[in-house]
């Protein structure tokens, strides 16, 4: 008897002669798995809540009630060990864009052949993601810098106390320089240099205007 686990793939489609359609396709990939059917992402999540964990989703964009995208942004939030593949007829640069920084494991033409999707679905599986012509390596990576330099609250978050108070005095309007700011704190002015400038590089700031519109432009603690 076979030890292989069993996986659980959900198909996310609104058009039922496509979602059927893979399901079709599906039923040739040599892993053993069950489907799990759903015309939306409202219907997927309802239907979640009766099965369980799922593996690997193929999430169509466009769909009524709950799209592709919202689908995506509902699995970061609930599902976070399911990885998704966007399956869709428009893929546009800023679709893919979208769908990677919504964490999808890689983009795929509606056209499919069924080998590329059973080596997509390996792909996600032994790698983590798949690449193909819409999603190339050096995208992926200048989406998850676009998303990291997004993030300005880890950022701040990231910096020690210390580092914090000298950018929120460096930064008040009758601060002249470091000199001031090292007075004011009470300790020498290459130490107010040291925290501005490890600070500016972690923040991925280089210069005082850009550090007060930091400031005033995030909700920061």
């Amino acid at each position: 008897m076979s030890t292989e686990k069993i996986l659980r793939i959900a198909v996310i489609d609104d058009h039922e002669l496509y979602r059927k359609g893979l399901v079709s396709i599906l039923a040739g990939w040599e892993r053993r798995h069950v489907v799990l059917e759903a015309e939306n992402g409202k219907d997927y999540e309802e239907r979640c809540a009766e099965v369980g964990h799922v593996d690997l989703a193929l999430v169509d964009v466009r769909m009524p009630v709950r799209d592709g995208f919202e689908t995506l942004r509902w699995m970061q939030r609930n599902q976070q060990r399911t990885r998704a593949l966007i399956i869709t007829y428009e893929a546009t640069a800023a679709t893919v864009r979208k769908a990677l920084a919504l964490d999808a494991r890689g983009v795929l033409d509606k056209a499919v052949r069924s080998a590329t999707l059973h080596a997509s679905l390996n792909d996600v599986l032994l790698r983590g993601f798949h690449y193909n012509a819409l999603v190339s390596r050096d995208l992926r990576r200048t989406v998850e810098a676009q998303l990291e330099a997004e993030r300005p609250q880890e950022r701040w978050a990231s910096l020690t106390p210390r580092q914090r108070e000298v950018l929120r005095c460096f930064a008040d309007p009758g601060v002249r320089n470091l000199a001031d700011v090292a007075v004011r704190l009470g300790i020498t002015e290459d130490t107010a240099e040291t925290h501005r400038r490890d600070a500016y590089l972690r923040l991925g700031i280089h210069s005082k205007d850009e550090l007060v519109r930091f400031l005033l432009t995030n909700d920061l603690p």
